[in-house]
């Protein structure tokens, strides 16, 4: 969906495997379809359904042999009950790994940098509900979803400085830690100063646990983004 969310949450498994060769790392099957329809159009609007297109990718993936599915997209996650019930292989959620990192922190207020669907939805309300967390919104969502937009079109400058001031503005207003509730956020913002979780890190710790690798720290984040040492 977002090829280069996709390509970020590779780079970030690859690099997390504590990997001496080729034959040290994961084996991945990628299905990378960006003309599966916009998620926030169909839940906002009514758009084109985008889950046909997504069950075509899984029952290629299932086909291939796949063990584990990981969809780099948080907004998806709308609709994951009705992808689990399409196909037999286990689809991650990457919202419930990122919540965990957040209950281990400690949190219990998140500012959340997402897409109107994702938030319109309730998926990221609703994984950080389970673990006692409340959310703290931007004063201007719509900044953040332009913000989105552009990255996705390849801009990474003014999109930064957009969410860098919303998510300090969150951070102001009492939030304890900034939720990149959009695979896009990271690609700008994984190199701040904000402490953040990053739902696609997460995963990638989860699936070095599920294929019995040692994982690289504890979950979470530590100041100023860093996460802490063991």
């Amino acid at each position: 969906m977002g090829p280069e969310a996709t390509v970020h949450f590779l780079r970030l498994l690859v690099e997390m495997t504590p990997a001496r060769r080729d034959q040290d790392h994961v084996p991945v099957v990628v299905v990378s379809d960006p003309r599966v329809p916009d998620r926030s159009e169909h839940i906002l609007r009514g758009g084109p359904d985008p889950v046909p297109a997504m069950v075509r990718g899984l029952r290629l993936l299932e086909a291939a042999g796949v063990d584990l599915v990981v969809i780099p997209c948080v907004t998806a996650h709308a609709f994951l009950e009705r992808l689990r019930g399409a196909v037999s292989v286990p689809i991650m959620d990457i919202l419930e790994e990122a919540a965990l990192a957040v209950e281990a922190i400690g949190a219990s207020r998140v500012g959340v940098l997402a897409t109107d669907g994702a938030l319109a939805s309730g998926v990221v309300e609703s994984r950080m509900e389970r673990v006692g967390a409340e959310l703290v919104l931007p004063e201007r969502q719509d900044r953040v979803m332009e913000a989105i937009y552009r990255i996705k079109a390849g801009e990474k400058e003014g999109p930064r400085r957009a969410l860098l001031e919303e998510a300090r503005s969150m951070l102001e207003r009492g939030a304890e830690v900034i939720l990149a509730g959009c695979t896009e956020v990271p690609l700008v913002l994984s190199r701040s100063d904000v402490p953040m979780v990053d739902p696609m890190e997460e995963a990638a710790r989860a699936v070095l646990r599920e294929f019995g690798y040692p994982v690289p720290g504890p979950r979470g984040v530590g100041p100023a983004g860093r996460r802490p040492t063991s």
